[in-house]
């Protein structure tokens, strides 16, 4: 039966912007991984955004197929189908996903703290408390509100980065037409590093290619599979070139800032708009929250049947919220050791870990197995055409 063109659309819109909250909304609202992977690239930023994505678009499609077709939507069960049942690598996958999210959320809630304190006042410790608590309570509301909520903040979030790229190039469209003139290219700097910086943070992100599965059962066909991989590249890369365009001007002093964009509105943007530092805080603190969300469900949805033994937990939500809030406490413990140590120390780990684990089967191996699988369904399709 064919689907509505709204659901066909819909569905890996909203997955797609689970991807958007969880990996790129709060490190783009603060700007770190645009200084972090692309902006000592100068000009070239603005296009190697769109070439990570595309990476890992093609590694969600591919691994969609797999989700669709057998059904699985907890990633431990998944990567038992993915490794073929040979432990060695289910158990290393565990690892690498666990150790993936535990390094990304504890990055997020870093820079959290560090933004509460910008806000309010309150020490960073106290910020990284007050996200946790706020994830967990929203944890147990699962994959429908995940979808949900991220959608809404993709939106906003493409609405007020370009508002805000506006307004950098009204302020200082002299500096931005020199810059992309003359394509400025810090002396020193070749493609290679460029590339390296896209393939860095593409198997950094490889994990959640097959852990995304706890919010994909809106995909049910090879055309929404298709349309994910077209969204991460397109919504995921146009966001992350414009926030690297919004610090082109400003390149040299925003580099070692630990919240790059709450520079350039504090020193430049507010005095001239005072009405975007509130903008932007409420942007902030939506972005937060979107991303936390998703990568403490995909942990504890996976870990909460361990926690059985437990007499007093009853109930898959009451083991679902505990191991949240284990979680949660791992990744602000962590987070204390620092938002730049974390990001280049532990995104380099983990993307050295990826590459054979996740990207080879997903690029390599499944591709030819998923195509008998769409044969099938064109014959079954055939078939149930003529009777």
């Amino acid at each position: 039966m064919k689907q509505s063109f709204w659901k066909t659309i819909s569905g890996p819109f909203s997955v797609a912007s689970v991807y958007v909250g969880a990996l790129v909304g709060p490190a783009l609202v603060a700007g770190t991984y645009a200084t972090v992977f692309y902006l000592s690239n100068g000009c070239n930023s603005l296009w190697l955004p769109f070439l990570a994505c595309g990476i890992v678009g093609l590694m969600c499609l591919s691994a969609s197929e797999i989700i669709r077709h057998y059904k699985i939507y907890e990633y431990g069960a998944l990567s038992k189908k993915v490794y073929g049942g040979k432990r060695i690598f289910t158990i290393l996958f565990d690892i690498y996903v666990f150790l993936s999210n535990v390094v990304g959320t504890s990055i997020i809630l870093n820079m959290s703290g560090t933004f509460l304190t910008e806000l309010t006042g309150v020490s960073t410790i106290v910020g990284m408390i007050l996200i946790a608590i706020i994830t967990v309570i929203l944890v147990k509301y699962r994959d429908k509100l995940i979808r949900y909520a991220n959608s809404i903040m993709t939106i906003v979030l493409l609405v007020g980065f370009v508002v805000i790229s506006l307004l950098v190039v009204y302020l200082f469209g002299p500096q931005v037409k020199a810059l992309l003139s003359s394509w400025y290219v810090p002396e020193g700097v070749s493609i290679w590093s460029g590339l390296w910086s896209c393939c860095k943070y593409a198997f950094a992100s490889s994990a959640f290619a097959l852990t995304m599965c706890c919010v994909e059962q809106p995909i049910e066909t090879h055309k929404q599979s298709c349309l994910l991989g077209i969204f991460i590249l397109v919504l995921g890369g146009l966001l992350q070139a414009i926030s690297c365009f919004t610090f082109l001007p400003f390149v040299d002093e925003v580099m070692n800032d630990p919240l790059p964009l709450v520079h350039v509105m504090n020193n430049y943007l507010s005095a001239a708009y005072p009405w975007i530092r509130t903008c932007y805080y409420i942007l902030m603190l939506l972005a937060i929250v979107s991303s936390t969300i998703p990568a403490t469900y995909m942990i504890s949805s996976r870990y909460q049947s361990a926690l059985k033994f437990i007499p007093a937990l009853k109930t898959d939500n009451s083991r679902n919220i505990v191991a949240a809030i284990l979680f949660m406490v791992i990744c602000t413990l962590i987070g204390a050791l620092g938002l730049t140590n974390l990001a280049n120390t532990g995104l380099t780990i983990v993307s050295y870990i990826g590459m054979p684990l996740v990207v080879i089967p997903l690029f390599f191996i499944w591709p030819q197995r998923t195509r008998k699988f769409r044969q099938a369904e064109r014959e079954q399709a055939a078939a149930e055409q003529k009777s």
